[in-house]
């Protein structure tokens, strides 16, 4: 399983159908989520492509496609620490 570290999720894209989300990584194109965590990987590269958070990326080969398995935000940060404090 090859590791890719320190991208950018430039832009994501799914559809209304079962496993079928993919994100757009800086330097490396169209990928498409795992079909065994399409949803937990979604939610987790819309809060790195919001945030514009660097991650790193596990990924595996399934046919003649390249599935990512694994996103982790670098550095691993709480959201709430990012918020402005409003007064």
């Amino acid at each position: 399983m090859p590791f890719v570290c320190g991208r950018r999720i430039e832009a994501l894209w799914a559809i209304n159908e079962q496993d079928n989300a993919w994100v757009w990584v800086r330097d490396l194109g169209w990928r498409k989520l795992d079909t065994q965590n399409t949803r937990d990987l979604l939610l987790v590269a819309a809060r790195a492509k919001l945030d514009e958070t660097t991650v790193d990326l596990a990924e595996e080969i399934h046919g003649d496609r390249i599935h990512i398995t694994q996103i982790t935000p670098v550095p691993f940060t709480s959201s709430f620490a990012r918020r402005p404090r409003y007064t």
